[in-house]
């Protein structure tokens, strides 16, 4: 009996189809998504704060009031300034141009030809980038923090541990310049690249492969990590506590991708309870199907990225270091965003902009030998 042979895509078939891609994602924002995502971008007060120095809303405090948005602002202010745009379709036409090119250039340092199932992974990453995050908004900052951590893990030629902290210098970088709960991330991380590893090493008799204790790792650890530092804050920053609490528990009405919250106990065990629901739902927004068709497409994107995770974390020890690295931030980043998420929309665009972690763990790049040592 013949084996069956692996049908493979050439890169310079991939890259023409990206480009197919991206211009079906966009008619389909401007079209179809238009009016959720495009008339009530944050980006519209965006270009207010450009042009006028404040936001639309009668002050600037809207924008001045996030670091994140701030940060954008300023970062694509030469579009302005320089190129003379004035309109929100200006600015995301640039942007566009601007970080597809990116994203190009990062699937020619991929390897030469893609299974069906990288090729499906990269086509829908860059499917939901187009539509969801290259627009005038706080993502595409975002995305440069991960291009940062993906060129420390994969252009660096330095040992396994060096990249590490690197990669964790990044993430705390990002934390100071653009959102401060990636401090939380850096702890989630360092947990993970403790626990993981302890776990390979206690575990020899078992078959390559891993057991369900490595997919349980990342869900306890998070959840006990969680409930401890509330536990803290209620009994020495009462002040932070409450913060927390009023983050964890704020209802979005306007919202109709809002997640909403399961438990109303505002005691530690009942904000961890919604971190713990939270935490699920994201990697299975199965929900969605009841918010209406438009919602639909989320689905299916997200459980692929969250097989990428399962299936990589089950198969931990078969990785490779710099795989074994970015499994750990993706992990920390989504204990992190289970923390502080609120709607799904809004953490399918930060999720999206970490494509290049998952490109990294499903192996589609070919790294730098390790230095020993």
């Amino acid at each position: 009996m013949s084996k069956k042979r692996k049908l493979y895509l050439r890169k310079i078939d991939l890259i023409l189809l990206g480009i197919i891609v991206i211009i079906i994602a966009k008619v389909i924002r401007w079209t179809l998504l238009k009016k959720s995502f495009v008339e009530s971008a944050i980006g519209n007060y965006m270009v207010y704060y450009l042009l006028y120095g404040f936001s639309g809303r009668g002050d600037s405090f809207y924008i001045e009031a996030n670091d994140a948005n701030m940060l954008a602002v300023k970062m694509f202010g030469f579009l302005h300034t320089i190129f003379g745009i004035r309109s929100y379709a200006g600015f995301e036409i640039a942007i566009s141009i601007i970080f597809n090119c990116i994203v190009l250039l990062l699937f020619l340092k991929m390897k030469h030809r893609f299974t069906i199932f990288e090729s499906v992974f990269l086509l829908f990453s860059l499917a939901s980038l187009n539509m969801f995050a290259f627009c005038l908004s706080k993502e595409p900052v975002q995305m440069l923090f991960f291009i940062g951590i993906f060129i420390v893990l994969i252009f660096s030629s330095l040992k396994i541990s060096t990249r590490y902290l690197w990669a964790l210098a990044v993430v705390f970088v990002s934390g100071f310049m653009f959102r401060s709960y990636y401090f939380f991330m850096v702890i989630f991380v360092i947990l993970y690249g403790v626990i993981f590893p302890f776990l390979e090493r206690t575990d020899q008799s078992r078959r390559k492969g891993g057991t369900i204790c490595y997919l349980a790792t990342p869900f306890l650890i998070s959840v006990i990590f969680y409930l401890l530092m509330l536990l803290v804050a209620k009994a020495f920053f009462p002040s932070v506590y409450a913060e927390v609490v009023r983050v964890r528990t704020r209802i979005l009405l306007d919202v109709n991708t809002a997640i909403s919250i399961l438990f109303t106990y505002n005691t530690p065990f009942g904000v961890m309870l919604n971190y713990m629901s939270t935490f699920i739902r994201m990697l299975f927004p199965l929900e969605l199907i009841l918010k209406g068709v438009y919602y639909i497409p989320y689905i299916p994107y997200q459980l692929l990225l969250t097989y990428i995770l399962i299936r990589a974390t089950l198969d931990f020890r078969s990785l490779h270091g710099i795989a074994r690295l970015a499994l750990y931030m993706q992990w920390g980043f989504v204990a992190c965003s289970a923390m502080f998420e609120t709607d799904f929309g809004s953490w399918l665009r930060h999720e999206t902009v970490t494509f290049i972690l998952y490109a990294i763990i499903i192996g589609v790049y070919e790294q730098k030998p390790i230095r020993a040592g």
